[in-house]
């Protein structure tokens, strides 16, 4: 059997981390979305509490209606940017991608017994599968630093998974940040 080409490893090392970095994103995504909504949500609360006590309480005539205006724009904000149904929808992101992870694992440690092609054609199945599950026409915010942390995050993490021979391959003697630019 012919050994995989060079380029054909460093797709699949490349693919395997990019999985990773996408899985880790969509995780703490979901829990920055679920804090915030669960703040919009005390404050909506605090803001109500606030507008009635100020309403029976003897205090100038502006503290209820301020009170008032934050729990309306609270409440406006939280229907608005929909933080709990986006938390959810990165949750479903990160669980669907973390399959994807495993079958990239795989690829990799299997990579001295498939030739060529085979690992190619894999390599762009799994490729399609996970352009497919982020091509959603929901509308997630994207943060560039929460971005560059989880690249760092999968780097960090493959590199040593790799340079201590974990994946159950000799790893072809490549360098585990060979093609990563770990930024």
């Amino acid at each position: 059997m012919a050994q995989p080409s060079d380029e054909t490893v460093r797709l699949i090392r490349q693919g395997m981390i990019d999985t990773d970095q996408q899985c880790r994103y969509y995780r703490y995504l979901a829990q920055r979305l679920r804090r915030l909504g669960e703040i919009l949500g005390i404050v909506t609360v605090s803001g109500s509490l606030a507008a009635l006590f100020t309403i029976v309480s003897p205090l100038p005539r502006w503290a209820p209606l301020t009170a008032l205006g934050i729990t309306m724009a609270a409440t406006t904000s939280a229907s608005v940017l929909r933080y709990q149904h986006k938390a959810a929808r990165c949750a479903q992101l990160h669980r669907q991608l973390t399959p994807l992870v495993t079958e990239w694992q795989d690829l990799f440690s299997g990579i001295d017994e498939r030739d060529d092609a085979e690992l190619r054609n894999s390599c762009r199945n799994l490729s399609q599968q996970q352009t497919a599950l982020l091509n959603s026409p929901d509308e997630l915010p994207q943060s560039n630093s929460l971005m560059l942390r989880c690249r760092r995050e999968a780097g960090e993490y493959w590199a040593r998974r790799l340079d201590h021979g974990e994946l159950g391959n000799d790893s072809r003697q490549h360098s585990p940040r060979e093609g990563f630019d770990g930024a």
